[in-house]
């Protein structure tokens, strides 16, 4: 009983490293194919929520900060609580993280607070941009409802 036991702790654990391994391809994002770090895709990246038709202007600065994020001209982010990650990441998706979105409806800026998950297209490759997906839900989990495909622009 106790060699089972053991036999079966040690595979378990095996499992487990190789299924947090770098290149597992269980494990997209963290593969080690990325050439790009997060501060040299710094830029510009515009397009337009497709299921709204609302236009989103993402800025991501050289220190791998999100410092603006922008539907229809308004800033959802606030100036002093800018969205940060490691700049020396070469991972391709981040998030969610959780930013309240602003939305001029009608005339009206409407607040919400919503679930963002930011995916570069291209690992080698930053002028191939972004997809934004957005979850506008109150649950815990991560299901996006809305999502824009975002072009590169060189700041």
């Amino acid at each position: 009983m106790k060699k089972t036991a053991i036999i079966l702790s040690f595979v378990l654990s095996s499992f487990i490293i190789l299924s947090c391994a770098k290149d597992n391809p269980n494990n997209p994002s963290n593969n080690n194919n990325n050439n790009i770090s997060l501060s040299e895709r710094a830029g510009t990246y515009n397009g337009t929520i497709s299921s709204m038709g609302m236009n989103l202007v993402m800025t991501l600065d050289n220190t791998g900060t999100i410092t603006s994020l922008m539907v229809n001209g308004n800033d959802s982010l606030d100036p002093a609580n800018p969205i940060k990650f490691d700049p020396n990441s070469k991972e391709t998706v981040f998030g969610p993280f959780t930013a309240t979105v602003k939305m001029n409806v009608n005339s009206q800026v409407i607040s919400q607070s919503a679930k963002i998950k930011v995916t570069f297209k291209s690992g080698t490759d930053k002028t191939q941009g972004a997809t934004v997906d957005i979850d506008m839900s109150t649950g815990n989990a991560f299901n996006p409802t809305m999502n824009a495909d975002l072009q590169y622009q060189a700041s």
